[in-house]
């Protein structure tokens, strides 16, 4: 949970979360019985209206506004009561969904629905119910054994700092750092350690290095700092960890059937005026901008993961450019053949747009994950970026409820302006200070 309380960890933590989802397949199969009986009461309208459309879109929008707050001014609303009951909705409102649609059937529509919607509500769960079971503490190791640890980033600040007793002694053999050739900017930082195990005995060697921790004990050992003659290795268990994996897993196959299912549907031709503005794009930005790339980038930067995370969330930006221009010209075209095109197109890129913001932000949660121990660090780029895809699930959810198409393209207009927030605007923001995301900035 977000917010610290001391009866919330491991394990009520799990018998809080088991009453929870009893009590909500309880309460959707109470309404859904009320409605099979041909009466609707006021109980049964309350589901209904939590599990749709516009509370969905209502919900997703109040959370966008708290989450675009923290990420400018680097209030931690995170921590907050306001928002873990946003949160909390949110996350009971997907659940209804989930419900609701695992009766319609398995159609593959409603395979990439569910797999979608149940993806995303096993990470908020796990989040919502979790997070104060993560264990994150740093150990400094140097030649001498030591199993003492400090622990950091709790979600009671109140036991930052706290000496953290861990099951096994750590001893550094050798600490390096891999320079580029003919500089002194690092590209990798390697602790090679000896772990032994203050129960049985056991003794195993391991190495750790930026992007590549190694595990031990149920712990993830990354690679944090170093001065002279020590290292700091930063310690994170997570009981939670499977579910979320879990969930992520699902969104992958629902985002891809997604995509399927869409290009089935609306035909191949849609992807001309996707392909034509991604080169338009990539042709401005290499024009005006050839050093978006580093020859020496830092070594967190050194991943699988960065080609695919960047390209992606390209992709996603172009998408959604392409959405806003057809939305404006629908306005001010009056033939019904181009209008049903021009709606067609928006529909299709909003959608294959909203699709790649969350594969974008799915891959950089892996990719810091494996850097630097946690999946999202309320960082003001991580949270735009969150932002520009919650606009867009709010104009998905709202569309067929709001037929307007100024208010349409108004939402298509937030989307495109927290774009340009993420994208660079980011940079210049008051919770940018500090940000692992403005490594590039100067400051």
């Amino acid at each position: 949970m977000l917010v610290h309380l001391p009866i919330w960890e491991f394990p009520i933590s799990i018998i809080l979360s088991i009453l929870y989802l009893a009590g909500l397949i309880v309460l959707s199969k109470y309404a859904y019985a009320i409605k099979n009986e041909g009466r609707e009461t006021s109980f049964s309208k309350i589901v209904d209206f939590l599990g749709g459309r516009l509370f969905s879109g209502i919900i997703i929008a109040i959370a966008a506004v708290m989450v675009a707050i923290d990420g400018t001014w680097n209030l931690p609303l995170e921590h907050s009561i306001p928002f873990v009951v946003v949160m909390f909705v949110l996350m009971t409102s997907v659940g209804f969904v989930v419900l609701r649609r695992s009766r319609v059937g398995f159609s593959l529509k409603n395979i990439a629905f569910l797999a979608n919607h149940i993806g995303f509500f096993l990470v908020i769960f796990a989040g919502f119910f979790g997070a104060a079971d993560v264990e994150k503490s740093r150990l400094v190791v140097s030649q001498e054994p030591n199993h003492i640890a400090y622990r950091v980033d709790s979600v009671n600040p109140d036991d930052n700092g706290m000496t953290l007793p861990i099951k096994f002694d750590v001893t550094l053999d050798d600490f390096s750092i891999d320079y580029y050739p003919n500089t002194y900017s690092p590209k990798q930082f390697t602790s090679k350690i000896t772990v032994k195990d203050m129960v049985d005995g056991n003794i195993v060697s391991l190495t750790t290095s930026v992007n590549h921790p190694a595990f031990y004990g149920g712990y993830r050992l990354y690679q944090d700092s170093y001065g002279e003659g020590f290292s700091v290795l930063l310690l994170v268990k997570d009981k939670w960890l499977p579910l979320i994996w879990f969930g992520f897993i699902l969104l992958a196959v629902g985002s891809v059937l997604t995509f399927y299912r869409f290009y089935e549907k609306h035909g191949k031709k849609f992807l001309i005026p996707f392909v034509a503005g991604l080169a338009i794009f990539f042709a401005v930005v290499f024009i005006f901008k050839p050093g978006i790339s580093s020859d020496t980038p830092m070594p967190a930067l050194v991943s699988g993961w960065f080609l695919p995370h960047v390209s992606i969330y390209i992709f996603a930006y172009v998408t959604l450019a392409i959405a806003l221009i057809c939305s404006i010209a629908d306005l001010f075209i009056k033939r019904q053949n181009i209008n049903d095109s021009l709606g067609k197109i928006v529909k299709v890129m909003v959608f294959t747009g909203s699709t790649l913001l969350l594969i974008g932000m799915m891959s950089g949660a892996v990719w810091a994950k494996a850097a630097w121990g946690d999946w999202w660090a309320w960082d003001a780029k991580e949270n735009w970026a969150a932002v520009t895809w919650m606009i867009t699930l709010v104009y998905i959810h709202l569309k067929k409820l709001i037929p307007n198409k100024i208010i349409q393209l108004i939402i298509l207009i937030f989307a495109f302006a927290a774009i340009q927030v993420t994208w660079y605007g980011a940079n210049h923001l008051p919770a940018s200070q500090g940000s692992m995301h403005t490594y590039t900035s100067e400051k």
